[in-house]
């Protein structure tokens, strides 16, 4: 990462003056590894996509019923593949839905055939 602009096309664009803004043509094809096509896939560590001290995520599958969060703890669901049931709500994929700590010990059901989630939390 760095805090490098290029501008390839600026969208014809004008600046402060009223002209448009340097290109960096030359800079920028010659910044681009154009072999590198797409990012290495990440390792997953059982259900968990990613952990760091800030949070957690987690990808479900499941059939029956998972836990969504124990007592005194939040999670925030992202549906992916299939239907949920939480609460009172039915979820379907793109759909999120918060579970406040507050709320004490609350359950996911399939409403499908299989469902897949993501599971945001504080470690």
């Amino acid at each position: 990462n760095s805090d490098t602009t290029y501008r390839v096309f600026d969208w014809n664009r004008t600046g402060l003056d009223g002209k448009p803004r340097e290109l960096h043509l030359e800079a920028s094809l010659a910044s681009i590894d154009f072999s590198d096509v797409e990012p290495k896939l990440a390792e997953l560590a059982g259900e968990t996509v990613v952990r760091c001290d800030l949070f957690q995520v987690e990808r479900l599958v499941f059939k029956k019923t998972r836990e969504v969060a124990a007592t005194g703890r939040f999670a925030l669901i992202g549906v992916l593949e299939g239907q949920v049931k939480c609460g009172s709500g039915t979820f379907a994929p793109g759909s999120f839905f918060l579970v406040p700590a507050a709320f004490g010990t609350w359950k996911m059901t399939a409403a499908s055939k299989e469902v897949s989630v993501l599971k945001i939390t504080i470690p």
